[in-house]
């Protein structure tokens, strides 16, 4: 039996209210394919608005974020205007998923208030995919956006369509998604239900009863970042009770969780007991006026978080994780309220957009078995100060903490062999060494407007045009490869005239040969045996202690970091690898 993954569109005509020639129509508009599938849809001017919403949301966060001055003060208001012309353009019902799924012809009729699409003619098995009483949107298209009912709503057994009788067997891709419903009950014939089939939903009582053996993970997920505008408004699921008899599906603390690590509907363990978390369904969700924000701690022995679970969640502050956990799905903590987090020790992989403007959070807690972190993973987490990436990390992905507007201070291990683009841009970080297995940059530098020393790799083989140009805070810039390489022209004089290059001792001459690095004003020979920190420091110091992390005495000339202490009482950090 297939189990569709994308949510109904709505139809192209505008018709006062939705009818079966309505929906027939539309369906029939549509390119026939055996095997449905979603499809995004090519409106233009929808994806303009989206993208102008998201641009100015972002522009918005930064600036009120940063001390007001003239330029910023300017820049909020234009951005406030631009949310207020666009919420005045496009009506609210507006908001409903935009994808299309793909119908075979006269497959799709209605039967009681509810529209049906046709599973399996031999079978005589249908779903539901909507409800019957909807107006199109300012596109045309239908959504449950505007389906209010303060009356219990009773899925049958059977329905009737073209003079056949139809067993109802599941719930179709977001069927429900917006809806506001007092109560809906679904038979005992339904044996799934669909990817957002009750998705941002507004519903006091759900009930499932025990023979629905399939329940997408993203049933009940807060409509959230393929969509600009529920980020804007906040439109997130609010359920209170949600009563599910299958016992392979169980509600924990207002947390749904199935007992196969992936919800796989083939493999489900026997013994009841959870192993993955699917999503946050509680009406906490949707409650941002309540301050008592509470700490959830997740049950032992689940092994998975799935994507987007706690995505918009403004309630809760701090998430225990048992260690475990071993994955978490992107998106899992974006736009959240947490705080601090500790992740698991078990998890070997950092998502894309995990805690993706999570602005409250201020600590993370990254264990020793992480091997990557995942794009956007931290950005715009504008209240983290301080990250501490532990050994055995290799990659750090694009716009990992881009935007982290009060991250100072960030430690990079020596096993670290790639850095993705605009990492630290806008950022305060002042002082950056790269491990020396690097090979290539890419913009790693974009936008790091206030860094002062950098210490570039080793083992650099190549760099992007203008790599430093947008530094323009540097003063020290140490080379430790006797071999200057090739790259770009660094085109902003203020850095070549202010920052100091160092180089390699005896390698001066051949950097005044190359471009663009000659173009420095200031070229010093250094031993690229010690820090950065320590490169200048004054020859009347002599060591008098070297310590490892932990506080131990090591000889000098150990390998690794170390910590130094010198005659006149000051302490820096060296390392010999470079």
């Amino acid at each position: 039996m297939p189990y569709p993954e994308s949510p109904p569109a709505g139809s192209r005509e505008r018709p006062v209210r939705a009818s079966e020639s309505h929906i027939q129509a539309w369906a029939s508009a549509l390119p026939s394919d055996e095997q449905r599938q979603c499809e995004k849809p090519q409106k233009v001017g929808r994806q303009q608005i989206q993208t102008l919403t998201l641009l100015s949301c972002k522009l918005l966060t930064v600036s009120e974020e940063r001390p007001p001055t003239p330029h910023t003060t300017m820049k909020t208001f234009v951005c406030k205007l631009l949310l207020f012309l666009t919420a005045v353009l496009v009506p609210y019902n507006a908001l409903a998923y935009t994808g299309k799924i793909k119908l075979e012809p006269n497959s799709v009729f209605s039967d009681e208030g509810l529209f049906y699409h046709i599973v399996s003619e031999e079978d005589r098995t249908v779903e539901v995919i909507m409800p019957c009483d909807l107006t199109p949107d300012f596109y045309g298209e239908y959504s449950c956006w505007n389906y209010r009912t303060d009356k219990s709503l009773s899925i049958p057994t059977r329905c009737i369509g073209r003079g056949i009788t139809y067993k109802v067997v599941g719930i179709g891709p977001g069927a429900f998604k917006l809806a506001t419903a007092k109560e809906i009950t679904l038979p005992s014939t339904v044996s799934y239900i669909s990817d957002l089939a009750f998705s941002s939903i507004n519903c006091e009582t759900i009930n499932i009863p025990a023979e629905c053996s399939y329940i997408s993970e993203s049933a009940f997920k807060n409509s959230s970042h393929d969509d600009p505008f529920f980020n804007v408004l906040g439109i997130i699921t609010r359920i209170n009770q949600l009563n599910i008899a299958n016992p392979q599906y169980s509600v924990i603390d207002g947390c749904l969780y199935c007992t196969d690590k992936y919800n796989d509907k083939a493999h489900h363990d026997g013994d009841g007991k959870p192993k993955s978390l699917m999503s946050y369904i509680s009406k906490l969700t949707s409650d941002t006026d309540n301050e008592d924000k509470i700490v959830l701690e997740l049950p032992q022995g689940i092994e998975h978080i799935f994507e987007s679970a706690f995505e918009n969640n403004h309630n809760i502050k701090r998430i225990i994780i048992p260690n475990c956990v071993d994955t978490i799905g992107p998106y899992a903590f974006k736009s959240c309220s947490l705080e601090e987090m500790a992740l698991p020790t078990g998890l070997k992989h950092i998502s894309d957009e995990l805690f993706m403007s999570c602005h409250s959070l201020k600590k993370i807690d990254i264990p020793n078995g992480v091997t990557s972190i995942g794009e956007s993973a931290f950005e715009y987490c504008t209240a983290l100060r301080k990250v501490t990436i532990p050994d055995g990390m290799i990659s750090i992905g694009s716009h990992a903490f881009e935007s982290c507007e009060e991250l100072r201070e960030i430690i990079l291990p020596e096993s670290i062999t790639h850095i993705g683009a605009y990492p630290f841009a806008y950022s305060l970080i002042s002082h950056l060494e790269l491990p020396d297995a690097i090979e290539t940059l890419d913009w790693v530098f974009a936008y790091c407007d206030e860094l002062e020393t950098i210490k570039l790799p080793k083992n650099l083989k190549s760099l992007n045009n203008s790599w430093i140009s947008e530094c323009l805070q540097l003063r020290k810039l140490f080379c430790p490869m006797e071999t200057p390489i090739p790259s770009g022209p660094i085109v902003v004089a203020d850095v070549l005239k202010n920052a100091t290059l160092y180089v390699p001792a005896g390698c001066k001459e051949a950097y005044e040969k190359v471009d663009p690095w000659r173009n420095f004003w200031n070229i010093e020979e250094y031993t690229p045996t010690v820090s950065v920190e320590v490169a200048e420091s004054e020859p009347t110091k002599s060591i008098i202690g070297t310590y490892d992390l932990n506080g131990r005495a090591v000889a000098e000339d150990a390998p690794g970091i170390k910590i130094v202490r010198y005659s006149d009482g000051s302490v820096r950090k060296s390392e010999n690898s470079f």
